[in-house]
């Protein structure tokens, strides 16, 4: 009984794992996606005054970087999780219990 119990724990914990996991990667693409188009110019707003026009990106490239870098981290942080948890289920699964 007690085998199971740790066995519940372990995979529900994997599950919530891999769900973060998953959505971090999901934002990590967007974050992604968001620096290849202000890299290519196509995330400006155009102002002109007059003959004068500057261009303005809406989300300052840095901070974006900053949040790709802090994502990267976070997925290797889960993956190794990932990884450690793997391996404490599949040890639970191989204790058998014998009465004798």
């Amino acid at each position: 009984m007690v085998v199971s119990s740790v066995k519940k724990t372990t995979t529900s914990k994997l599950d919530a794992l891999i769900k973060e996991r998953e959505i971090v990667a999901q934002r990590l693409e967007l974050y992604l996606a968001r620096e290849a188009e202000m890299l290519k110019g196509e995330a400006t707003q155009m102002y002109s005054l007059g003959t004068r026009s500057a261009q303005k990106h809406q989300t300052p490239l840095a901070m974006i970087q900053q949040q790709i870098e802090k994502l990267q981290t976070r997925l290797a942080e889960l993956d190794e999780q990932i990884a450690a948890e793997s391996c404490a289920a599949i040890k639970t699964r191989l204790v058998v219990i014998r009465d004798w």
